[in-house]
């Protein structure tokens, strides 16, 4: 459902708004893919910021 939800945002080119670690954040999403360990990642550029940053994709998001 989340890859998904941010597949789509990254194909239309839309900015979402996401819980992480308890903080709402709103990103520009980039690319999905896999760390070195397997798990499951995106990045996105920050809103208002030049600063493109990776999240695990956890239940908790």
């Amino acid at each position: 459902m989340k890859t998904e939800i941010f597949s789509k945002a990254i194909r239309n080119r839309n900015r979402i708004k996401f819980y992480y670690s308890m903080e709402q954040l709103t990103i520009d999403p980039y690319i999905i893919s896999c760390d070195k360990e397997g798990k499951k990642i995106i990045y996105g550029k920050l809103n208002e910021s030049d600063t493109v940053v990776k999240f695990e994709f956890k239940k908790d998001i």
